[in-house]
Parts: C-alpha cells; sequence; structure tokens
C-alpha cells in the first residue's frame, strides 16, 4: 500500500487511542483557524470530520519531523470508489506554514498515492488565496471556493 510506502520516507504516526492528546497540543497552537471552521474543540478534529460510511477505510496520521508533529491528515482509502483515495482534512501547525512541510509532504503522498489508485479527491472548502493555490499547485483545481478537487491518474 502507498502508505507504506510514504512511511519509508516521511515520519507518521497513526492516531490511536494513546495518542489523540496530540491533537489538543494541534488544536490549542491553530485555535484560530480551528475556530474559523467551527471545529470547538480538540475532539471535534477527530470526531466531527467523519465519513461514516466509510469509517473502516480511515486512515488518520501525524506528520512529524524529528519526533516533532507539525501536521495530521485524515484520509480514506478506497473511498468514494475503489481505487480512489479521498483526503478529508490536512492540517499543518501554523508554526510550520510557508517553511514548505505540507507542500513536500503532500506533493509526496499524492505521487505515491497515484502510483497505486486511480484518483485523488479532496474534501474541503478552499476560503483563503493561500489555500487555494497550496492545492492548486499540487494539481488540484480549486477556484473561488468551488469543489472540482480530483487528480486522476494517466
Amino acid at each position: 500500500m502507498f502508505l507504506e510506502e510514504l512511511e519509508k520516507i516521511a515520519e507518521i504516526e497513526y492516531v490511536n487511542s494513546g495518542n489523540k492528546k496530540i491533537l489538543d497540543t494541534l488544536y490549542l497552537a491553530n485555535i484560530e483557524y480551528m475556530k474559523d471552521l467551527g471545529i470547538e474543540n480538540p475532539n471535534d478534529v477527530i470526531d466531527s470530520i467523519v465519513v461514516k460510511e466509510a469509517l473502516n477505510k480511515r486512515k488518520a496520521f501525524y506528520t512529524k519531523i524529528g519526533g516533532q508533529v507539525w501536521g495530521f491528515v485524515d484520509c480514506y482509502i478506497d473511498y468514494p470508489t475503489d481505487g480512489s483515495i479521498y483526503i478529508n482534512y490536512f492540517l499543518v501547525d501554523k508554526n510550520y506554514h510557508n517553511l514548505e512541510f505540507g507542500m513536500e509532504f503532500m506533493r509526496d503522498f499524492t505521487c505515491l498515492a497515484l502510483k497505486e489508485y486511480e484518483q485523488i479527491n479532496l474534501s474541503f472548502l478552499a476560503n483563503k488565496p493561500e489555500v487555494i493555490k497550496f492545492w492548486n499547485s499540487l494539481g488540484f483545481n480549486v477556484a473561488n471556493s468551488r469543489q472540482n478537487l480530483k487528480i486522476i491518474r494517466r
């Protein structure tokens, strides 16, 4: 699976009951952004952004560098159809913005995923120019908060 390949080049840690507290730290460090999204507490990060019909396909993990958490990814494998990846949520700690961590990680993520899967779907509402620019630079087509958020393997 492409996530195993990703683990060879990036430091990731899957979310489990023993490390959910890391989300508290991410939440507090990014509280303004979280509240803009309507996420009122750290548990909502993992609990409210769920695609219920695909729970058994969910992969949620922290991204790290040198053991330090800098981001969080929530995705679904073979959803909404077999051969698809669905990126439900991607958060980069504000202390790591503009350092290219998110860009490099998502570039690796998408390249590895497209070797194995037919398409990557992105689920979010881009409402800030820097967010739109970020996803467009990775090959998604995001404009004016509209969702045409798919990369297809050619």
